[in-house]
């Protein structure tokens, strides 16, 4: 299985439901599941963005999953419907961004987030990765309720 590896906040923001686009700065043809791996690190200027974002949208309790977000592990298995070219505005929403988009920019659409019951602890990478199957059994076993990536 594909994984990507995101700061915290994000990750857990899209294992929760509420990021649903992944901004990056190149493309994949790749389509299909893929893994949600959150990155050691911590987005330190997450947290205006996010505010702004729950107070524009009425979402109150979008603060609730940084609360205790886990790092350095899957949490999530999510769709990789398509990948587009982002131009302008009207993406704020769904990537949770607070900037106009001057192009050169890449809207990976995440559909069907499955948030795991526990987390899988492993190591990240950058651009695009390979779970081992070993990684791949665990993540199976964390869905919950007989669901599989």
């Amino acid at each position: 299985m594909k994984a990507l590896t995101i700061k915290q906040p994000w990750a857990a923001l899209i294992a929760a439901g509420y990021k649903t686009m992944e901004v990056r700065s190149w493309k994949t043809d790749y389509r299909g599941p893929i893994a949600i791996h959150a990155g050691m690190s911590f987005d330190e200027n997450a947290l205006p963005v996010i505010l702004d974002h729950a107070t524009r949208h009425g979402v109150m309790d979008m603060h609730l999953p940084l609360c205790s977000v886990d790092v350095g592990a899957v949490v999530a298995v999510a769709e990789l419907a398509t990948v587009k070219a982002l131009y302008g505005h009207g993406y704020h929403k769904a990537a949770l961004c607070d900037y106009d988009i001057d192009g050169g920019q890449y809207g990976w659409v995440l559909n069907c987030v499955r948030p795991l019951v526990r987390p899988v602890v492993c190591r990240g990478a950058q651009r695009l990765w390979e779970l081992s199957e070993r990684q791949v059994e665990a993540v199976n076993r964390r869905l919950g309720a007989g669901a599989t990536a």
